[in-house]
């Protein structure tokens, strides 16, 4: 069974949330404009980082290797402080 949820945010910006719990699928994704900003996912096509499948897309379009673990009570407190010290830094309040 796959759990999708959207977030309205201040700004026009969104938080897609999204996991399937038979395969541990999982993705966080920030919108603005329907355009990603930030990103988690443990899709498997970057095997080569450190804590692959497990990955970050900056909102510069690099990626880069994520703490996140694939257990969403535990991942969501990350994800929440990435995008809250992401709106401090751009001044979205």
């Amino acid at each position: 069974m796959a759990s999708k949820v959207r977030v309205e945010l201040e700004r026009d910006y969104v938080l897609d949330l999204y996991f399937r719990e038979t395969t541990g699928q999982y993705s966080y994704t920030l919108l603005l404009n329907d355009r990603r900003v930030l990103g988690w996912d443990n899709a498997k096509h970057h095997p080569d980082l450190q804590n692959a499948p497990h990955h970050f897309h900056k909102s510069d379009g690099g990626i880069e290797s994520s703490t996140l673990t694939g257990k969403p009570v535990e991942d969501i407190k990350i994800v929440a402080d990435k995008i809250n010290d992401f709106f401090k830094l751009f001044g979205v309040e």
